[in-house]
């Protein structure tokens, strides 16, 4: 690629360089080039070259600058005098060839990776900690087959094994590989940018005997730009490979399909602009699924006015962000009455502050999966119901329940009935077992007793003698029957059901029941923490009565659908830290495995080679997935929308003791943070024009 002469100067340089570091104390990898007399080649060998050569030329932030006795190039004022001149030359020489190298970007991000690369082999503790996983992993896999066969289900992931194993190999198939290859004439795989391994291997082994001219075809279809799935194990990479190198024999025509028919032109041309700068031309590669972006071109005209709108939020204000948002709806609702609106969250987490406000200006919505059972009223008021008739002396759950809509004890009769505990009003909504520690009477022999009752209201007491008779009976049959069948009794004779606004609430009470029926023991909650923690993974039911012009939903759940506005919120929270995994591993193009690193190690992780440097370039190249998937997930999210596109973000802005106004950069891991480039201006104008309150 370089001429011979650049070529011939590097060796020049680095030898130099090298033989000045000899016989010192320096570590530095340029100081195994002192012999080097050709271009490294592309063998193992060859790697601690590359890394030389890399140190001579690069720093973390870039082209090296400078050179200093570090890099083998002496200080001219520690020099003698007449060597001074000599070392001014070398460094002159080696800045001047850097000069030249300067502009070449590919290369220098290749020197960067170069200096990444891991060490050529495992440690010896590597080895065992490795073994031992392995192990491991072996006995899990055994227990999670009795487990299947316990319950008689399976994942998708044993699934797919088993197909792959009933296959064979390809030069042992077994008899239904044979039988498959005689009747299987034609293939359609949809969606193949999200292809497993084990997926893209059973495709593979289905197609093994197919040959030119004989008739049978393979047709898969993808979109590299919308490949999200890598939680359920999805490689991007194998769609980038299946259209340079095709599938196994099958040799592939690619046909790339340009046209936009759901947005109109004034998305389509955002879009362009906007994912151009975000995911421009570069080197696709297997490894890291980075992908380019394809430009589209729109077949429907632009609507009156902007298209897309960028809605500036700063310090965090995602009650302000929220409010926004709501007011984006009812002007939507208001112009396009028939129009649909989807509200799309990277997270579940995305719609906590959201749902309350567009129930407070009455907007009903569908919302599949979104929000958490456990906060719902309905399953809130059964939770203290279980808890107190599970745990008679559980103050707060039976306090809870005598607030419960199907009593409704106003606070005054509570004060009356407990009045050693509280010193005002004010302090029943408060009241918890701290209040109530020094009275050992629980909430339920409270209520038995008359004396406390005759200081209660009329009203009050009327209240309280129909609980007392209903959840009476409930107690004294509680150890008859399942805890399932008491507090749904309880529920049903003390007017529970008459307590919901709708069907889809009663659908949620009958989802707790079910739940409480599955992890009840002898009549019991034992693990009352578990419970709760449970019940935070099962979501409510969407809203039966609402239509479908008002939805809320992930931007994975909004895969391969259209909306007429599509509003996305969020943009500037952090997906979050990845947690550390026991094992590290890259399947592509061969299986590399890494441990974790052992515990009470103390080797500094932030620098190469390291003791656990396999397994923190593993990590560094599963992060660098991360980061081009959300990329991903920005554009996905961005092209439903066929009209109109509101995207709402929060970053960090400060101002100094002058009053100057600092904007940050958004969170690292945020997709406002891929966004930036063609957000940033509109960030500085508004905080510019309007001034926010710096908190």
């Amino acid at each position: 690629i370089y001429p011979e002469s650049i070529r011939d100067e590097l060796l020049e340089l680095v030898r130099y360089a090298a033989n000045n570091l000899k016989g010192g104390d320096s570590n530095s990898p340029i100081s195994t080039c002192e012999e080097l007399l050709t271009i490294p080649g592309c063998e193992e060998h060859d790697v601690d070259f590359w890394k030389g050569i890399a140190q001579l030329l690069t720093t973390k932030e870039g082209w090296r600058k400078r050179l200093t006795k570090k890099e083998g190039f002496p200080s001219d004022s520690t020099s003698a005098e007449k060597e001074k001149e000599k070392v001014k030359q070398w460094k002159k020489r080696a800045i001047t060839l850097i000069d030249k190298l300067r502009e070449d970007d590919t290369l220098r991000q290749g020197l960067h990776k170069i200096k990444e690369l891991p060490p050529p082999a495992y440690t010896e503790d590597q080895w065992k900690v490795l073994n031992s996983i392995i192990r491991l992993l072996r006995h899990a896999v055994g227990q999670l087959k009795l487990v299947f066969r316990e319950q008689g289900r399976v994942d998708y992931t044993e699934v797919m094994l088993g197909a792959l194993q009933a296959l064979g190999e390809s030069d042992a198939p077994t008899d239904l590989a044979l039988a498959l290859d005689y009747r299987m004439q034609h293939l359609l795989m949809d969606e193949f940018q999200d292809t497993s391994k084990s997926q893209y291997d059973l495709i593979a082994k289905l197609t093994a005997g197919w040959e030119l001219g004989d008739g049978r075809t393979l047709f898969v279809v993808g979109d590299p730009m919308q490949s999200i799935y890598r939680f359920r194990e999805a490689e991007v990479g194998l769609f980038l490979r299946a259209r340079t190198e095709n599938i196994g024999n099958i040799e592939l025509e690619s046909i790339v399909l340009r046209t936009n028919f759901r947005s109109h032109s004034g998305i389509v041309d955002w879009v362009n602009n906007t994912f151009s700068q975000i995911m421009p031309i570069r080197e696709e590669g297997i490894s890291a699924g980075a992908v380019s972006y394809t430009a589209s071109v729109p077949i429907h005209k632009g609507q009156i006015g902007e298209s897309v709108r960028i809605h500036p939020f700063f310090n965090g204000d995602h009650a302000a962000e929220a409010k926004e948002l709501v007011e984006i709806v009812v002007r939507a609702r208001r112009d396009d009455p028939s129009a649909t609106i989807a509200i799309l969250g990277r997270t579940r987490a995305s719609f906590h502050q959201i749902v309350p406000q567009l129930r407070e200006v009455g907007l009903r919505f569908r919302a599949i999966g979104i929000e958490e059972l456990g906060c719902r009223p309905v399953v809130q008021d059964l939770l203290v119901l279980t808890r107190a008739l599970a745990h008679l002396a559980d103050k707060l759950a039976w306090l809870a329940v005598l607030r419960a809509p199907w009593c409704g004890l106003r606070l005054a009769d509570l004060y009356a009935l407990f009045p050693a505990q509280t010193t005002s009003i004010a302090d029943i909504e408060n009241l918890g077992e701290n209040s109530l520690r020094k009275n050992r009477q629980t909430v339920w022999e409270a209520l038995n007793d008359d004396a406390r009752l005759s200081r209660v209201s009329a009203d009050g007491v009327i209240r309280l003698l129909r609980m007392r008779e209903v959840l009476g009976s409930c107690i004294n049959n509680r150890n008859r029957q399942s805890l399932r069948v008491v507090v749904e009794a309880a529920w049903l004779a003390l007017g529970g059901p008459a307590c919901v606004n709708n069907e889809t609430e009663l659908g949620d009470a009958k989802i707790y029941l079910d739940y409480l029926e599955a992890h009840e023991k002898m009549g019991n909650i034992y693990e009352l923490a578990a419970f709760e923690e449970g019940l935070t993974k099962l979501y409510a039911l969407p809203d039966m009565e609402a239509d479908d012009t008002l939805q809320l939903m992930t931007i994975h759940q909004s895969k391969g659908l259209e909306f007429d506005y599509v509003i996305v919120p969020g943009l500037g929270r952090s997906s979050g830290s990845n947690k550390k995994k026991l094992i590290q591993w890259c399947e592509h193009p061969d299986l590399l495995l890494a441990p974790i690193q052992e515990a009470g190690s103390t080797s500094d992780r932030s620098t190469w080679p390291e003791e656990n440097g396999i397994y923190t370039w593993l990590e560094k190249l599963d992060q660098e997935k991360d980061s081009f998937e959300d990329e991903r997930i920005l554009y996905v999210a961005s092209t439903r929308a066929k009209k109109f596109l509101h995207i709402l973000g929060n970053t960090a802005l400060s101002s100094d003791i002058d009053g100057v106004l600092e904007l940050k950069k958004p969170l690292a891991k945020s997709l406002l943070s891929k966004l930036w480039p063609v957000a940033q201006p509109i960030f500085a104008r508004v905080a510019a024009q309007e001034k926010p309150l710096i908190g």
